[in-house]
């Protein structure tokens, strides 16, 4: 990930989380990051859909699943 895909993915979780981009770890996912729980992956996929302008495919929305997969998704 380069530092301008990386910060864009951690803004999208801070904001989602209301965190500071340095509150996101590196290794952040949906097992292993506790406010990332059901609630929260909705409002990641809604901040997610807001930056892209268009609504998720369902197969995008299930496979954002850690930092790597949300930065993928917001290419």
């Amino acid at each position: 990930m380069t530092e301008i895909e990386l910060s864009a993915a951690k803004e999208v979780l801070a904001k989602a989380f209301d965190l500071s981009q340095l509150d996101i770890p590196e290794d952040a996912a949906l097992d292993n990051f506790e406010p990332w729980d059901s609630l929260g992956h909705v409002q990641v996929l809604f901040l997610v859909e807001a930056f892209l302008e268009r609504e998720l495919e369902t197969e995008e929305a299930i496979s954002i699943v850690d930092l790597k997969t949300l930065q993928e998704a917001l290419q």
